[in-house]
């Protein structure tokens, strides 16, 4: 019977290290990488966005165990764009934010006239 394979994302070092432990070793293992788990799972559950953590001009358009998904209008930041100058904003554009490790995150998912059906939240 051959070996099972390491997953293509664990890096070269740990895909090499971890046959070569001992069975109790490999079992501390798995427990510790589930202890890393849980506690990024609770963190994240702690680390709720607010609406003081997205922009004011932003529409919230719910919230699931991926993050809060809200709607933004934004600038280009071309200076001889209207945008720029007091004109319509560019979007509406939906953004995916999330607390990761601490750190309030925003993620660009598309326009949100392409994306009508593609979120449920």
């Amino acid at each position: 019977m051959n070996p099972p394979q390491a997953p293509d994302s664990l890096p070269k070092y740990i895909a090499e290290g971890i046959p070569k432990q001992d069975d109790s070793t490999i079992e501390d293992l798995r427990k510790y990488s589930q202890a890393i788990l849980e506690h990024r799972q609770q963190t994240r559950a702690e680390a709720e966005v607010t609406a003081e953590d997205i922009p004011s001009n932003a529409e919230r358009l719910g919230t699931d165990e991926a993050g809060t998904f809200v709607a933004e209008t934004v600038t280009c930041g071309d200076q001889s764009c209207g945008c720029m100058n007091g004109g319509k904003k560019h979007g509406p554009y939906v953004y995916r934010y999330v607390y990761n490790d601490g750190t309030l995150t925003s993620e660009y998912l598309g326009k949100q006239s392409e994306l009508k059906g593609d979120i449920d939240v």
